[in-house]
């Protein structure tokens, strides 16, 4: 039986596994990464964070950390704030409202495959970031490259 935190949204068991996945990433990014996307908002793109997440930090060193994080994107869109989350349609409906694009305009990332079906039928470009071994997150890099038409950093030119 799952249980849930008493805050509008029930976790369960995959919400709490994917919530220890976000606060491990954000701990750990990836400096290739946070280059893309600066790249990809210096070049004019709209680029926005779509987080399943339930509660602010409390600690003031965690509250710093997620606002220097939440400052890289443009839109900054929270399960939280929405009381809807991936991989409901509902949500990635919200971001397309927020960023102000058509679905075939937009690219969604993420390393979990059930959270991009929902977006890809709704004709969104989804690509998945798989984490199997250090460096395999730079083929999702390459394929945003590719459908951006944009290096999207250093290291990227030589994909």
């Amino acid at each position: 039986q799952e249980r849930g935190v008493q805050d509008g949204i029930n976790l369960g068991l995959e919400g709490w596994r994917e919530l220890l996945q976000i606060i491990r990433g954000v701990a750990n990014l990836r400096p290739v990464m946070l280059q893309a996307i600066q790249r990809l908002r210096q070049h004019g793109f709209v680029v926005a964070a779509l987080t399943n997440n339930f509660a602010e930090a409390k600690d003031p060193s965690a509250a710093a950390a997620l606002a220097r994080f939440r400052s890289l994107f443009d839109h900054f869109i929270e399960s939280s704030a929405s009381k809807m989350r991936k991989p409901e349609t509902g949500f990635y409906q919200l971001a397309l409202d927020t960023i102000g694009c058509k679905a075939h305009e937009a690219i969604f990332l993420d390393d979990i495959g059930k959270n991009l079906k929902p977006a890809a039928a709704m004709g969104i470009h989804t690509i998945l970031v798989e984490n199997n071994h250090p460096e395999q997150y730079l083929e999702a890099l390459e394929k945003l490259q590719g459908l951006v038409n944009l290096q999207l950093t250093d290291l990227a030119a030589k994909l």
